[in-house]
């Protein structure tokens, strides 16, 4: 992960995975088991803890917030996962094209290929688009912004590593939400034509409306 990680965090917490084995992975994992079986609308406190094999009041005593703080924890976990996947091809990229392309393209194709993913998008939605809102998105780009950007200041400013991160998060997640019929990012060679002709030239001449990092590169706090 990227070297800058330490101290850093997500919505007020450390970036970084909760540990293997730990009571907290242990029944975030087992919230995300029972939610891909049944629903995150339909699943309860108690539901969580059969499923991770604890009881209720471990539940509450390890997240006191209860189900809301559970999700939360999900949400987090899956960002992290996500991000820290993606970060891992990115080694392999040696120029800024490569780079945004194979990022484009690899997180197209994970949010695609996740069944998960794709079973909530078409049944259960609303948990979903709540986690993509104002403050969930966010949660996206300071993600990106920690992950990916410090591969792309390489090759441009930390500014505009941070604008490049946030706006090919924003472009993945407009296509995977509603996907085109003439444009497929998951697509090497479409990917490769769509960041040199697009994502480039229009995000080095103007900033993104509304950003998530200041013009030094800082993460901006949500304001909803």
């Amino acid at each position: 992960m990227s070297g800058d990680l330490a101290g850093s965090s997500l919505n007020g917490t450390a970036l970084s995975l909760s540990d293997e084995g730990s009571l907290e992975r242990q029944i975030i994992d087992g919230a995300i088991r029972h939610c891909a079986e049944f629903g995150v609308s339909k699943t309860t406190v108690g539901d969580i803890a059969k499923e991770s094999g604890v009881s209720r009041a471990t539940v509450y005593r390890v997240f006191p917030g209860g189900r809301d703080a559970v999700f939360d924890a999900v949400r987090r976990h899956q960002v992290l996962s996500f991000f820290a996947e993606l970060e891992a091809v990115l080694l392999v990229a040696d120029t800024l094209e490569d780079t945004l392309a194979i990022a484009v393209c690899t997180a197209s194709c994970m949010l695609r290929d996740d069944e998960d993913f794709q079973r909530q998008l078409e049944h259960d939605p609303g948990p979903l688009l709540e986690t993509l809102s104002a403050r969930g998105a966010h949660r996206l780009f300071t993600a990106a912004r920690f992950f990916v950007a410090p591969h792309l200041e390489r090759f441009v400013g930390r500014a505009e590593a941070g604008r490049l991160a946030e706006w090919m998060t924003r472009v993945v997640l407009t296509y995977t939400l509603e996907p085109s019929d003439t444009l497929d990012l998951c697509d090497r060679a479409t990917a490769d034509r769509f960041v040199v002709t697009r994502l480039i030239p229009g995000l080095l001449i103007q900033p993104t409306q509304n950003p998530s990092v200041d013009a030094d590169g800082n993460a901006l706090e949500a304001t909803t």
